[in-house]
């Protein structure tokens, strides 16, 4: 949900797939807030090659394998090969720049962005500056989610054991101090309502930018707004 694969795997030279919720089987795991379910948790592979991240998904989703026999929540939808049609056509893409609506990235990134975009270009795909607004109403909607959901259920396994509270997790302490009482059904029937809305609306905003061309691929951006950071430094 927020970055555990995407992070570790751009500052560590790796390669990582979060995937779409329901793709990968999750069952048996445990995500950071359990029971949570306004923003489903994904399980997802790192690797140190991109062949073996395929290899994973291949075996994962084999019908051999056949996880959604196991997990409910598992879409039955085995590994395709050539998604891309007509094959061999070259990609469109969209591209968030140096600024997401939210922060302005650090220069290495924008530069790494700059070659991400030139190297696409160069092999004839199509990149598009994509359109962020709405980014800032998603983002605060997700945080309140997760302070709401997570405050109890995070610090009932910290402070028990002396665990420090870290500044970046303050927001889940004050969240647990102020106890549950808000959160009712009415409340949670709002924020489902909302976060659907926030959802249909991406939707409507992908399918427009065909444009009257051929279908948006993906859409690319940073990893990060900044480089790897000295141990600590994130927490500021």
């Amino acid at each position: 949900i927020g970055g555990s694969i995407r992070i570790p795997a751009g500052w560590c030279h790796l390669y990582g797939l979060k995937p779409s919720s329901g793709r990968f089987p999750t069952f048996g795991g445990k995500s950071g807030i359990p029971g949570q379910e306004y923003v489903l948790a994904v399980n997802g592979p790192m690797s140190r090659s991109l062949r073996s991240v395929q290899l994973y998904s291949e075996a994962v989703l084999s019908e051999r394998a056949a996880p959604w026999n196991f997990d409910h929540k598992c879409v039955p939808i085995p590994w395709r090969e050539n998604v891309i049609q007509p094959k061999g056509r070259k990609l469109r893409l969209g591209l968030i720049g140096r600024h997401d609506s939210l922060v302005t990235c650090h220069p290495p990134v924008e530069r790494a962005l700059g070659m991400v975009k030139r190297a696409l270009e160069s092999q004839g795909h199509e990149v598009v500056a994509w359109d962020t607004s709405g980014h800032p109403e998603i983002v605060k909607n997700l945080l309140a989610a997760f302070y709401d959901f997570g405050g109890g259920a995070i610090m009932t396994h910290v402070e028990p054991h002396g665990e420090p509270v870290f500044p970046a997790m303050e927001g889940y302490r004050e969240a647990s101090k102020a106890g549950e009482n808000d959160l009712g059904p009415a409340k949670i029937r709002m924020m489902n309502m909302k976060r659907n809305a926030l959802q249909k609306a991406y939707l409507d905003r992908w399918n427009a930018a065909t444009n009257g061309k051929q279908p948006l691929d993906g859409i690319i951006q940073a990893v990060s707004p900044w480089c790897a950071a000295r141990l600590g430094e994130t927490q500021k």
